[in-house]
């Protein structure tokens, strides 16, 4: 719901910034009576703009379909597609604590904020996407099998698993 009211805002604020938005894995809900009524008081589904999709594999529905991706989560601050979305240079809009030194980043359920990061990416992102990109690198390392700082945590967690 949140990337929806995000959208929503931008949309009602800057119409020209949004040719389509996509809203994936949403085939358990889209039928649903209430689901759709909740929707249609929305004007970037009333207007076309919004769609609902199937279940995609990421790699293929960003290069087919996506500029941007525009993430919400609650309770779940390294969800990988995000690492994903980065190591494929997209523009990521989020709220995901583990690595808001990535990506355009809203604390929390922050609706104006997420609103405010939408713009600047889908406005600014073109000018700044080489340092966007070494930015994103920098944060997928922590994140690597290969980080010796990762290993080593991995590694006193197990140890202190075993002393119990």
């Amino acid at each position: 719901m949140y990337n929806i009211i995000i959208a929503e805002q931008v949309h009602r604020e800057r119409p020209d910034l949004i040719k389509h938005f996509y809203i994936t894995n949403s085939d358990n809900i889209k039928t649903n009576p209430l689901f759709i009524d909740l929707m249609q008081q929305f004007d970037i589904v009333k207007n076309g703009i919004a769609t609902f999709e199937n279940r995609f594999r990421m790699p293929y529905f960003l290069d087919t379909y996506t500029d941007i991706v525009l993430a919400h989560q609650w309770e779940n601050p390294l969800n990988y597609a995000y690492l994903e979305a980065l190591y494929l240079e997209y523009p990521l809009v989020h709220n995901a604590s583990m690595i808001k030194d990535a990506g355009y980043y809203y604390e929390g359920f922050d609706v104006k904020t997420g609103k405010q990061q939408l713009i600047r990416a889908l406005t600014e992102h073109d000018r700044n996407a080489d340092v966007y990109n070494r930015r994103s690198k920098r944060v997928i390392e922590r994140y690597l099998p290969t980080n010796s700082n990762s290993i080593e945590t991995y590694d006193k967690m197990i140890d202190n698993l075993f002393k119990k």
